[in-house]
């Protein structure tokens, strides 16, 4: 019963920003030609670049967003710092590309860098987690334009219960944070959709995807990033398994 209420509920909710992450540090993997693929592949209107650690091919691949965005409805971010340090070097290299500075994993630590970001005449998004006073008072201040909550619940090891009662919190979190919410903001949360990584993460099953997607919907939110299609070891030092090698998940993105 509760499932048919959800999807009575959901059934008619479309998604404003589809988003992706592309790591410039899996390209020793991967070309440019497949990255920009995927965006085209998958339907995606949205991107974040990590792209740490710098060469001439961070500059290849944002070439290579720009010259796909172009003439297209296209959301482009970059990730520039984070637990209260900015690099203005890529501040400088992507701002006048009509990209969204990110400020990765943050909290109250960058709020300074937010103000001096702002007064720069630049959009601002935080990857952020459950941190309710740090981001009511950012987010009240007017410092953040893309909220992009990040709770990642399904992790190697744990028991189906485990799992259970942190996909619950998953949906209680995604839901108030959207109460956080002021005028003008936009709410894109993050979805886990990779495994691996520094916190030894599970590649979640369908239907725990599913109840991630339909948490995010009862909640309203404006868009998704589904991280991250890529497996590999990043030259950032993380490892990752990616969407594209569970293609029992794409038709997941598609929807």
């Amino acid at each position: 019963m509760f499932c048919y209420l959800l999807a009575k509920q959901t059934g008619e909710f479309k998604l404003g920003f589809r988003m992706t992450w592309f790591e410039v540090g899996l390209l020793k993997n991967y070309s440019i030609e497949k990255y920009i693929d995927v965006l085209d592949k998958f339907k995606f209107n949205g991107v974040i670049l990590e792209i740490w650690p710098w060469s001439q091919k961070s500059l290849d691949l944002r070439d290579a967003v720009n010259a796909y965005a172009a003439g297209k409805k296209f959301l482009k971010m970059v990730i520039v710092g984070g637990n209260g340090y900015l690099d203005m070097g890529v501040v400088n290299m992507f701002k006048d590309y009509d990209y969204v500075m990110v400020i990765d994993d943050a909290g109250d630590l960058d709020r300074e860098d937010l103000i001096l970001l702002k007064n720069m005449g630049l959009k601002t998004a935080m990857l952020h987690g459950y941190y309710p006073s740090q981001m009511r008072g950012l987010f009240n201040e007017g410092l953040v334009d893309y909220s992009m909550f990040m709770n990642y619940p399904i992790y190697e090891g744990d028991s189906e219960a485990d799992s259970l009662q942190k996909l619950k919190q998953y949906r209680r979190e995604v839901i108030e944070v959207k109460s956080w919410i002021t005028k003008g903001m936009t709410y894109i949360p993050t979805v886990q959709f990779f495994g691996k990584a520094h916190m030894n993460w599970r590649f979640p099953t369908v239907k725990e995807l599913e109840y991630i997607i339909d948490s995010c919907k009862l909640a309203s939110v404006d868009g998704l990033k589904f991280m991250m299609p890529w497996t590999g070891q990043s030259d950032r030092g993380e490892y990752f398994e990616g969407w594209l090698d569970h293609p029992e998940t794409w038709p997941i993105i598609l929807k």
